[in-house]
């Protein structure tokens, strides 16, 4: 092997670009697995657990080990097993409720496995677990293999398929569940479950954009249900952020990432399908309608990666935006499509001047983050959501208020 590992070397292929090949052969054997290449599809798996093997002995025969490659390779595996057992019941509607129940049980601990693997490297570092844990872990990855590989065997010798999948199954989730009791036992539970509680709020703002997309695709009737989601997810992205200094655990690179992807989900292309729908709708303009849609989505993007460049590079007063942020934005935009729908001039215009207004970081103007009597202003805001949510008051209404109230805090920047 050792002569294989130099050719990798002198061919300049690191333990890193192994690790990511794993997600080709998963892409490329669900693939052929949908186009009924059976073979093609079980040998790709196969072939795409077996990198885990060769990965992590490259690197330390090689001396080329890092931390980045530990936490790539911890964190591709659960990704990888996920991938598989959610793409498998997705192709096929197979649904036998004792390896369905088994799976999501399985699917629902890797996941709480990732955001531990995350939480460790951003804030405690654990930095050496006993031997137990090691080898807990490697018979859970062999039995993860095993079952999610015997899902897309393409023979079934009556019930020995069955018999696999529920023996290796059951094994691989007894595993999971032990390996996950040695990791926590390594942490402050106490300060995961605030992490936990924190990545669970920008979670469910992410859920909340997809809600709005399904709504938004069944028809314009639907359109203000659409926008409330987002009206919703902007104040729980707010939430997040005020939970994450409190709870004294926001980092310095996945917190803001993790945000930050929410955000472009939510108030980038969510927002952006939003008015494409509507504008379309009510012009029957389909080249305006796309513009709008890219020049919506780009604006939003060069905000938020210049958001996060200079937070990551530079260090901004914690109190100051750089041109109007992102979800106040959003907001704005989308109360053109609660007050004048029918109007899609307006709606352009509308778009166009939201769009400068978050496109002020170029002309390095700063928007106040807090503004007086903020938690009045977010009770009201409440109450408004509320009475829209119960449809106590018509949508115009939250229309009109977030017109006002962004401009009140525009009007301030400019002070």
């Amino acid at each position: 092997m050792n002569k294989i590992y130099r050719l990798f070397v002198w061919l300049r292929v690191s333990p890193n670009h192994i690790t990511f090949s794993r997600f080709f052969f998963v892409l490329f054997g669900i693939c052929c697995f949908y186009l009924n290449y059976f073979w093609s599809s079980f040998f790709c798996i196969v072939l795409g657990w077996f990198t885990d093997l060769i990965d992590g002995h490259f690197a330390r025969s090689m001396g080329l080990v890092s931390e980045e490659g530990k936490l790539l390779d911890r964190l591709s595996d659960k990704v990888y097993f996920i991938f598989l057992i959610v793409a498998y019941f997705w192709i096929t509607g197979f649904y036998n409720i004792a390896l369905f129940f088994v799976s999501l049980v399985i699917i629902f601990l890797e996941f709480l496995g990732i955001l531990l693997v995350i939480y460790q490297k951003e804030f405690e570092q654990v930095k050496k677990k006993g031997w137990s844990a090691i080898a807990i872990g490697k018979r859970k990855l062999v039995f993860q293999a095993i079952f999610s590989s015997a899902f897309y065997f393409p023979i079934n010798f009556y019930w020995f398929k069955p018999i696999i999948l529920l023996f290796s199954g059951v094994l691989a989730l007894i595993l999971t569940v032990f390996s996950l009791e040695y990791h926590l036992k390594c942490i402050n539970k106490k300060k995961f479950g605030k992490f936990l509680a924190v990545f669970s709020v920008t979670a469910f703002s992410i859920l909340l954009g997809g809600i709005a997309y399904y709504k938004i695709s069944l028809g314009i009737a639907f359109k203000e249900e659409a926008i409330l989601c987002i009206f919703v997810a902007a104040f729980l992205d707010r939430i997040d952020g005020y939970l994450a200094r409190k709870f004294q655990v926001s980092s310095d690179k996945f917190g803001l990432i993790y945000d930050d992807l929410a955000d472009f989900w939510n108030f980038g292309i969510i927002t952006g399908i939003i008015l494409k729908q509507v504008f379309f709708y009510y012009s029957q303009n389909s080249k305006m309608s796309f513009f709008i849609f890219g020049f919506w989505v780009l604006v939003i993007f060069l905000r938020l990666v210049d958001f996060t460049y200079f937070k990551i590079k530079f260090t901004i007063s914690a109190d100051e935006f750089r041109g109007l942020p992102a979800p106040p934005a959003a907001l704005l935009v989308l109360s053109s499509c609660l007050v004048f729908p029918q109007f899609s001039f307006l709606i352009f215009c509308w778009v166009i001047f939201s769009g400068l207004l978050a496109s002020l970081w170029i002309l390095d103007i700063r928007f106040k983050k807090h503004i007086p009597q903020e938690k009045y202003w977010a009770g009201l805001s409440l109450i408004i959501l509320f009475s829209v949510t119960i449809k106590a008051v018509p949508f115009f209404v939250l229309g009109i208020y977030t017109i006002i109230f962004v401009c009140i805090l525009s009007w301030r920047a400019f002070k």
